[in-house]
């Protein structure tokens, strides 16, 4: 499941998704930039463990974009951001 939220200011999109079963981990995507005015706008994608509460894993995206594609593929997480494609794996970010 993906959930997305948008907002004003300087966090432009964030998405999230979690994976099932008993290792339950978040993925969380968030972008930032001011509305096109910075280059590179900054995106991270983080994992956190929700049985623990500690994140896991993250990776810096780089690019001028601050809007992201994302999609998901059963476990996988495919994640677009200035034609570079990313994938994470079971929510897990390394």
């Amino acid at each position: 499941m993906i959930q997305r939220r948008s907002g004003e200011g300087q966090l432009t999109q964030a998405a999230t998704s979690m994976t099932d079963g008993a290792d339950r981990t978040v993925t969380i995507i968030l972008s930032t930039g001011e509305k096109g005015a910075s280059c590179p706008a900054t995106t991270f994608v983080v994992s956190f463990d929700v049985n623990v509460r500690k994140v896991t894993g993250n990776k810096q995206l780089e690019g001028c974009s601050e809007f992201v594609e994302t999609m998901a593929d059963g476990t996988k997480l495919i994640v677009k951001k200035d034609a570079v494609v990313s994938a994470f794996l079971n929510g897990k970010v390394h």
